[in-house]
């Protein structure tokens, strides 16, 4: 891909909104994305990793409410918030107008973490008093969130020109359309706990919420923003634009059927329709990463500036190969349960792992790094907590994999293996999202750039010896904070 065509694609030269709107957006996202981040070092990845520890190693019982809480940080908490933390300056940035509703956007963030808190109270069930109607709550505030995210979205939308770019709409829209069901589903779970005076019993609709949320909501808005990024920026060959189109119509069927089979009461006809649901998606999966050409590499890399890091670039590539150790575990086992075999239950703790630890986390806290100093005008200092970070996410997710070694080999020291390894994941995720933070704590210059020095080290960060600058190259510079 030429190096014009790269630029135009990652919108780096429309024009800037008013730096007054520019300002005031980003203090939203700030506060969106600093968030989240603490959402997953506290209650998300920590709190899991010591659920997990606790169940392998048979350190005490853990009720199941923890690992609900800990499931509504990270999906909410950490996914959700930094996902509209960065769509606040992406969208509007990249079709040159200023963020709209910024009323409705501030409410955002409020409402999304009055819920997550307000539905932690309600998870606790019987052990605390008003949980059913906290749950209720809870789910209402976070629905109320995601719409707020979905109408600020439409807004800026609608004010931006008529040449506006489009690549990528297809899953952005796809994307925020899950999140609002995902939403509707918390609110269902809530009204049901509150009608059989149980909020315990509202769990039954977990399993369609982590669906519509990570696989229909995160995924899908991957799948548009890589579309809209651009695979030169990773290093990548031109991708095949219909596998892309038909990967995305796959993921759109196979999330339907998950999530409407996970939401039919207990039995076959539901079973089925799940199980055909995780087969098709595992066909998207294979069609995406052949489309994306995600294990291919550019004949002609990009210009340095819109070129990522290498480490950014690495963990692109691997979060999609856990991608596809997701497809193969879900097809495994959707087809077993579609033969009339009772498969492990592990295997598909091992698929949801391979998509949420292998695949969502890395590319959140990988690409985070590469888009948010850009965002912020200040560059990435802590690359080598980031660069370890993702790197003990790989080793963590391997180990958490191993559990499928003590069901399929009857290896038991295989879960000890597997009870540890998320130590050393939520280790990665507190490097990574601190060289995130420190990001976010800093502040830019009191003209709104960075000094030359910083500047540079950041344009130059995925550069090779000897290799220009795109400022170099093309003479005059590009702005501090360029558009992604």
């Amino acid at each position: 891909m030429s190096s014009s065509s790269t630029a135009g694609r990652l919108n780096l030269r429309v024009v800037q909104p008013p730096p007054d709107a520019a300002a005031a957006s980003w203090a939203i996202s700030r506060r969106l994305l600093k968030v989240s981040l603490w959402c997953t070092f506290t209650l998300g990845a920590s709190f899991g990793a010591a659920n997990l520890l606790t169940i392998h190693l048979a350190l005490g019982p853990v009720p199941p409410a923890h690992n609900w809480v800990h499931a509504s940080f990270q999906v909410v908490g950490f996914v959700l918030m930094f996902l509209v933390g960065v769509a606040y300056q992406v969208i509007p940035r990249s079709c040159g107008v200023p963020l709209a509703a910024r009323g409705a956007a501030r409410a955002t963030l409020p409402l999304l973490l009055t819920g997550l808190l307000l539905r932690m109270y309600g998870q606790f069930g019987p052990l605390l008093p008003g949980t059913p109607a906290a749950l209720l709550a809870g789910g209402a505030s976070i629905l109320a969130g995601i719409v707020a995210f979905a109408g600020v979205l439409l807004a800026t939308w609608r004010t931006a020109p008529a040449s506006k770019p489009r690549i990528g709409l297809a899953g952005v829209a796809a994307g925020t359309f899950w999140w609002l069901a995902a939403g509707v589903l918390l609110v269902v779970e809530g009204l049901r706990a509150v009608a059989l005076r149980d909020a315990d019993l509202g769990a039954r609709y977990n399993e369609a919420f982590y669906a519509a949320a990570l696989v229909g909501g995160a995924m899908s808005w991957i799948q548009g923003m890589f579309r809209r990024i651009g695979g030169a920026t990773f290093g990548l060959r031109p991708s095949d634009a219909p596998l892309l189109t038909l990967a995305l119509a796959l993921w759109q069927i196979g999330t339907a059927a998950a999530v409407l089979g996970a939401c039919l009461p207990p039995g076959p006809g539901g079973q089925r329709l799940f199980d055909t649901g995780l087969i098709v998606l595992a066909a998207a999966v294979a069609v995406f990463v052949r489309g994306a050409r995600i294990l291919s590499t550019a004949a002609e890399e990009a210009p340095a500036f819109h070129l990522a890091p290498a480490a950014v670039r690495r963990t692109v590539r691997l979060a999609f190969v856990a991608a596809l150790l997701f497809a193969a575990l879900a097809a495994l086992y959707g087809a077993s349960e579609l033969t009339g075999r009772v498969p492990s239950r592990l295997i598909w703790d091992g698929a949801r792992h391979a998509l949420a630890l292998g695949c969502i986390t890395p590319l959140i806290l990988g690409l985070g790094s590469f888009i948010v100093p850009r965002l912020a005008g200040t560059p990435l200092r802590r690359r080598r907590w980031r660069s370890t970070g993702l790197v003990l996410i790989g080793v963590g997710l391997a180990g958490r994999e191993c559990e499928l070694l003590a069901s399929w080999l009857a290896w038991p020291p295989a879960l000890w293996i597997s009870g540890t390894s998320g130590l050393l994941a939520a280790t990665g995720v507190v490097l990574a999202g601190g060289a995130i933070l420190g990001v976010l704590r800093a502040r830019p210059e009191p003209d709104g750039r960075q000094n030359a020095g910083d500047g540079q080290r950041q344009r130059g960060e995925g550069r090779h010896a000897g290799q220009k600058t795109s400022a170099e190259a093309s003479g005059p510079a590009l702005p501090a904070e360029p558009q992604v």
